[in-house]
């Protein structure tokens, strides 16, 4: 697969990303409005709030520029590659990431806890793989 054709799938499944942390985002708030639940009844769904709130922005935003740039997939892996494109990504994830573990903390410290060790343990064992594959690159 020619480098054209990276660029171009890479851009693709970003905006798919993007898309359904966005839709999730937003469906939270839905699922909030119909429950009638208050803010005040828990810090946890607070803070799961606030969170799915940037998640619900940035994800929003990062979708309208890989649909922007869908065209030139090159340009839009340069894009990327930046420092704020990329602080962009890294606050869209991570504002996903907490605000779905803070509403499973609201529901079940144990079942938070589990995810926040398999999560952890996750992230180890990628980048323990990554770094052991760019050593054998060497």
């Amino acid at each position: 697969m020619g480098n054209d054709e990276n660029c171009e799938a890479l851009a693709h499944r970003q905006v798919w990303l993007y898309s359904a942390f966005a839709a999730v985002s937003g469906a939270f708030f839905l699922a909030l409005l119909s429950s009638g639940s208050s803010l005040n009844e828990s810090i946890l769904l607070m803070f799961s709030t606030i969170l799915f709130s940037v998640s619900l922005t940035t994800n929003s935003i990062l979708v309208y520029h890989g649909m922007a740039y869908s065209s030139k997939p090159l340009e839009m892996a340069r894009q990327t590659s930046t420092s704020y494109v990329f602080e962009v990504q890294l606050v869209a994830q991570f504002s996903f990431i907490l605000a779905m573990l803070f509403l499973v903390w609201h529901f079940s410290f144990i079942a938070f806890f589990v995810a926040l060790v398999a999560g952890i343990f996750s992230f180890y064992k990628i980048y323990e793989g990554m770094a052991h594959s760019d050593q054998t690159e060497l």
